[in-house]
């Protein structure tokens, strides 16, 4: 079972957090705070679960933070790729304190395939609250730059994601 779609977050004591009328939880920058979710009373991970499957969805979780809050949207995003890579909601839980703690750093694939299918995930994480943050914008870029993908894959890319196929006409379907 899946962490509900409207999660509720708790302070390091076990305080609910106030959200705001947007649906969002305002805490400060990542860097500064602990965990935000009570993952106390969740088991621990016993699947034999590819390590690069917990890397990536971390990856996708200080995308989803790198503007200072997490938004039903994005959350439920997360929560849906958790499940679609076989994680549990333990996994969820280490990836969201491992990306709120003071030693958060992106681990990129170097496969080229898991590259794309990160990027491509980045994405999805950026719009899942339907702003483009300029944080959000750099650390893409700077993923992007570091994996070495260039402006045409990139390009290419960002029409599979929005639907369009290589004429420049939105698909069907």
């Amino acid at each position: 079972m899946g962490l509900p779609r409207t999660a509720v977050m708790f302070d390091n004591r076990g305080t609910q957090l106030p959200h705001n009328d947007h649906n969002t939880w305002n805490y400060p920058r990542p860097r500064s705070v602990k965990s935000r979710l009570n993952f106390a009373a969740w088991p621990a991970r016993e699947t034999r679960i590819p390590m690069r499957y917990l890397d990536h969805l971390k990856n996708l979780v200080i995308m989803a933070a790198a503007d200072g809050s997490l938004t039903e949207g994005e959350i439920a995003l997360l929560v849906d790729r958790c499940a679609e890579l076989g994680l549990e909601d333990a996994d969820l839980g280490r990836a969201v304190q491992f990306a709120l703690s003071d030693h958060a750093s992106l681990k990129l694939p170097s496969d080229r395939k898991e590259q794309i299918d990160m990027l491509s995930d980045m994405i999805r994480i950026m719009a899942a609250d339907g702003k483009l943050n300029e944080l959000e914008k750099r650390l893409f870029a700077l993923a992007a730059a570091k994996m070495r993908v260039d402006r045409k894959e990139l390009d290419d890319l960002i029409d599979k994601l929005v639907g369009k196929n290589t004429t420049g006409n939105k698909s069907v379907g």
